[in-house]
């Protein structure tokens, strides 16, 4: 199974936002998103992430507004781009109330995750 590490922007995704978007990308592997799962993994939080982040296998950006703003998630980017890690965006709708979510697939089907399919994870 894939290790999937999900790099996100606190600012724009709240935790329900997280738990879909984790739900939505458990599909494809074990995902490691950082405000839902640090706490299985000790206390030392930049040692965790970073972690989590050396053992992926892919990289999932939740594009967001404030994405490559924040130090944090330009650094996840960078690292993923130099371990050479496949590297896939989710672009979030907004809802209403300042939470993000995947955007829907057609009727009928689970949220798209078209670009993990592409890559080979299933």
């Amino acid at each position: 199974m894939s290790s999937i590490f999900v790099s996100y922007a606190r600012r724009d995704n709240d935790l329900h936002a997280l738990r879909t978007i984790e739900q939505t990308v458990a599909q494809f592997g074990e995902p490691y998103i950082d405000d839902l799962h640090h706490e299985r993994f000790g206390t030392d939080r930049h040692e965790i992430v970073e972690t989590a982040l050396s053992n992926a296998t892919i990289f999932v950006a939740i594009v967001t507004p404030h994405y490559l703003s924040t130090p944090w998630t330009r650094k996840e980017f960078a690292v993923a781009i130099a371990r050479g890690l496949p590297i896939r965006t989710l672009l979030p709708a907004h809802h209403p109330h300042g939470a993000t979510m995947p955007r829907p697939g057609p009727p009928g089907e689970e949220p798209a995750l078209d670009f993990l399919q592409q890559a080979g994870v299933s």
